[in-house]
């Protein structure tokens, strides 16, 4: 953040209910183990946190004020007395966010966002200085927090944005006002919340409806909900749509005969942007890459940057840390870590590069949460996804992941073998007595269910990712 007066806080959020208001301030805090000098302290408050119990320390290491939600006694700097501070961190990121006229994409979807947002930040920080959300910092707090990380030699802005329930992307938007909005998969994550895929669909086009004249909708033609997200984009925005499809309504496009993957799991394929044909060998593993790289060209032939430097730029990025990491453990496995979290989309697409990869190779598959009603449903799919590949080893980890196995039980088109354990500590106990010395192993699961416990044990010091 650039220094500011502290009166432009208070123009932001009015008057302070006490302190001398002088001198400027050079970010806000949430966080007081992470409060610098200089900073105003922002009392968030949570179910198990309250950043009022927090004042003295913040004082104590240099805050130059205070936002809280009522006036506290003994604070001499200046207070910002507010109904709600999460909804004034939202204020200032957007006040803030206002004095940068660059293009701002936001991305969300039920599948693939981190990676489709670094693959994008890693292709446009080829071509000028560029901030991009780190980490999951994708909600209310994450995304006004990147937005205030902002500096004067910034020319674009990539952010993710997640959701949980409708209105919360419309939110995150306004609070950012992206020009650009992508759109990944509409899939069934969250949909215990939202009820059916439909309403997915309507949650994550929130994105597109706050989008200004001028600005750009990068949508998935192949997703079943396209001509709803299409319907959802306002008029003055335009539509650039992408997939991995044969459809020449795509302006960009992955042609799906051409996709293959090496011994590595790493895809390539020709692009069609505009008419014009590109090849492309990725360098991140997976089939479901070349979808997320599909949006990255369209973001490209938005801003206006060279393709061919773009596509460089878009075949040296290795993959989102915990999303399809390809590691070589020195007992002689190959893991395939994908524990950062799990849907039936990302289930189907992980256990295809697996199959693509190597015959006859192993899959740990969790549990995946949030599904609501949907949740025996979605584990049937994946089941079914099971069936039809070439694993030989199926190991499931928690109580809903046994729907998979019995869902490949009732089909029989193929029947691997089965191991079921009831948590990843279960499980990393005694994975090593299924393995053996060649296997490839998948490893995915819901974030709760803590699969990186399973790696951990899979792997020992020494090892490297490839």
């Amino acid at each position: 953040m650039i220094p500011l007066p502290l009166n432009w806080l208070s123009e932001v959020l009015g008057n302070p209910q006490s302190g001398t208001v002088q001198g400027d301030f050079i970010g806000i805090s949430t966080d007081t183990r992470q409060t610098v000098a200089g900073t105003v302290f922002l009392a968030l408050q949570g179910e198990n946190t309250n950043g009022h119990r927090y004042l003295s320390t913040a004082v104590e290491k240099g805050a130059v004020g205070v936002v809280v939600t009522q006036w506290q006694e003994g604070v001499s700097l200046p207070q910002w007395v507010v109904e709600d501070t999460l909804t004034a961190l939202g204020v200032v990121a957007r006040a803030y966010r206002e004095r940068f006229e660059i293009p701002i994409i936001g991305i969300t979807g039920s599948v693939g966002k981190t990676s489709t947002k670094e693959m994008i930040g890693a292709m446009v920080s080829a071509f000028v200085p560029t901030l991009i959300s780190a980490k999951n910092y994708n909600n209310e707090i994450g995304v006004p927090q990147t937005l205030l990380q902002l500096a004067p030699e910034h020319r674009v802005g990539v952010l993710e944005m997640g959701m949980r329930g409708a209105g919360q992307i419309a939110y995150l938007a306004q609070v950012a006002r992206p020009t650009i909005g992508v759109i990944t998969q509409i899939g069934v994550a969250h949909i215990e919340l939202l009820g059916s895929q439909e309403g997915i669909a309507e949650a994550k086009s929130e994105l597109y409806t706050e989008l200004p004249k001028g600005g750009s909708a990068i949508l998935p033609l192949t997703s079943p909900y396209s001509d709803l997200l299409a319907e959802r984009v306002p008029q003055g925005v335009g539509i650039v749509r992408y997939g991995v499809t044969e459809s020449e309504e795509a302006e960009v496009r992955a042609v799906p005969a051409s996709v293959h993957l090496n011994d590595s799991g790493k895809p390539s394929f020709q692009a069609v942007v505009q008419g014009k044909t590109y090849s492309l060998s990725l360098n991140a593993v997976g089939a479901h890459q070349v979808h997320n790289a599909t949006a990255a060209l369209a973001v490209a032939l938005v801003l206006g940057l060279d393709i061919p430097k773009a596509i460089l730029a878009i075949e040296s990025w290795e993959g989102a840390e915990g999303r399809m990491v390809v590691r070589e453990s020195p007992r002689g496995y190959r893991i395939l870590d994908d524990c950062y979290n799990a849907a039936p989309e990302s289930m189907r697409a992980s256990l295809i590069t697996l199959d693509r990869l190597v015959p006859g190779g192993v899959a740990i598959l969790g549990d995946m949460r949030e599904l609501g009603d949907y949740s025996q449903e979605a584990h049937r799919q994946v089941g079914q996804a099971v069936s039809e590949s070439g694993v030989r080893l199926l190991v499931t980890v928690g109580a809903l992941a046994q729907e998979i196995a019995e869902e490949v039980r009732r089909t029989g088109k193929h029947l691997p073998a089965f191991a079921h354990y009831p948590n990843s500590k279960a499980c990393s106990e005694q994975i090593a007595v299924h393995l053996n010395t060649g296997d490839t192993v998948l490893v995915k699961g819901s974030r709760a269910m803590e699969m990186e416990q399973i790696v951990a044990v899979l792997m020992e010091q020494g090892s490297k990712d490839v």
